[in-house]
This record gives C-alpha cells, structure tokens and sequence, in this order.
C-alpha cells in the first residue's frame, strides 16, 4: 500500500498548526465548560487523495486557558470500503 503515502513532514505540520489556529482563535462556536472542569475539543482533517488524516485536540479549562495540546498526522489508506474490509477480517467475517 505505498500508494497511500504521504512524504512530506513540512506540509502536514503546516497544516496541523493551521488547524489548531483555527480553532482556537477563530472559532467563534466555542463555549466554556462548566466551573472547575475541563473541555476536551477534537478536529479531524482528512485528505483521500493522499492518504492521510490530521487530528488536532485541544484541552482547556472554564476561563479558555489552554492547558494542553496534541496534533496526529495517521498515515493509511482511509476508506469506507477498506474500513469494512478491515472489521470484517477483524471479527473472523
């Protein structure tokens, strides 16, 4: 499955740090959790054509401070066909 690659490092920090920017400043959907807890937020960016997703979390507490963050790139061949296939194989289907 090396057609599923992606080799390029810079384009997938790029655009993890362009995510995460997003997120959180210019999201204006974004509401505080409770007093004294704590707000988990997940993007997922996927990209078939090369086959990789980026997923970005985010923690933060009741004021927006953010208290810890995390960016993924996963490298796979990412399809519903390929998904199934993969349960199938998984559970002895």
């Amino acid at each position: 499955m090396s057609e599923c690659g992606f080799s390029s490092p810079k384009t997938t920090t790029f655009l993890v740090k362009l995510s995460l920017l997003i997120l959180l400043f210019l999201s204006p959907r974004w509401l505080p959790p409770a007093t004294r807890t704590l707000k988990l937020n997940v993007d997922v960016v996927t990209n078939k054509q090369f086959g990789f997703i980026c997923v970005g979390v985010v923690v933060r507490n009741h004021v927006g401070q953010v208290l810890g963050e995390a960016a993924l790139r996963i490298t796979g061949c990412f399809s519903a066909h390929l998904a199934g296939r993969s349960f199938a194989l998984q559970y002895g289907f």
